[in-house]
């Protein structure tokens, strides 16, 4: 995910800042984007992003555009940080949990991600799919 901020001089006044949402030129949107929690809630705190249950809209300005030019960028939330199954794609609560899941449940199958051989793996970002 490729984005601009755009300032302008009235953007140095505080007054006029908090009346106004900061723009946003979106120079280019993968299909998969991998977000930390702070910085999706900075993007809502600022105002250029928002979120309900499982979408996450950004709101920004087509490139090459002028202000008036909006384009939003909608993604459905699939994962949130924490512990994944490899295998099955299950939410886990601990590592013991983990580890105990992946015994019970996948048992002498060999892990589909090379980067986790414990069948398990730890996801620190929120993971959204582009709609």
């Amino acid at each position: 995910m490729y984005l601009k901020r755009l300032y302008s001089h009235q953007d140095r006044d505080p007054d006029v800042a908090l009346a106004t949402a900061p723009r946003l030129k979106i120079i280019h949107a993968n299909e998969i984007w991998r977000v930390t929690p702070a910085a999706l809630l900075e993007g809502v705190m600022a105002g250029y992003i928002t979120m309900s249950k499982s979408r996450v809209v950004i709101h920004g300005i087509v490139p090459g555009g002028t202000t008036r030019t909006t384009q939003d960028v909608v993604f459905r939330i699939k994962r949130v940080p924490g512990l994944w199954c490899c295998h099955c794609g299950l939410r886990l609560i601990s590592s013991p949990v983990a580890q105990k899941h992946v015994i019970d449940q996948h048992a002498g199958l060999v892990s589909p991600d090379k980067n986790n051989p414990s069948g398990y793996q730890q996801l620190n970002a929120v993971e959204c799919i582009r709609e």
